[in-house]
């Protein structure tokens, strides 16, 4: 399933979205009350459940790591490897940004590792397709929320 969908299954199958029904008891006798959600609990409910519900549809919901630019002017991804005793591959991404090159990451790895490195790949994409727009664009973001 792609994600786009099984988002908007998640979302449809989230009950009382938008407004809760609920019996009030004290002092009422026992009426009925609709609460509407401000933005900031639509959005926590939101994200709560996302995150849960799209791994039952087959998706994940990954944070990409820092893309860098390491001591030969190369973007760079480090990736911690728990098997190792020097602790870090690379995901590096050529000057062409055409092709990746992956170092001391072994070809067999512990499982629990796996999430890591799958991030670390998607990072690298991101970066060549967009040629590091997306981290100045959060950069900048991240300025303003400041301001």
């Amino acid at each position: 399933m792609d994600a786009h969908k099984a988002i908007r299954e998640v979302i449809e199958q989230m009950p009382n979205f938008f407004r809760l029904t609920h019996k009030v008891t004290i002092g009422s006798g026992h009426e009925h009350e609709t609460r509407v959600f401000t933005q900031e609990d639509i959005a926590a409910h939101v994200a709560s459940t996302l995150i849960s519900k799209l791994g039952d549809k087959g998706c994940k919901v990954v944070e990409l790591p820092t893309v860098e630019t390491d001591e030969y002017g190369s973007r760079t991804v480090r990736v911690p490897i728990g098997g190792q005793a020097w602790g870090y591959g690379d995901v590096r991404i050529d000057e062409r940004r055409d092709r990746l090159v992956i170092v001391d990451i072994p070809s067999r790895m512990p499982i629990d590792d796996a999430p890591s490195v799958a991030a670390a790949f998607l990072a690298a994409h991101a970066e060549a397709v967009t040629g590091g727009e997306r981290s100045s664009r959060s950069r900048s973001t991240d300025a303003r929320n400041r301001e």
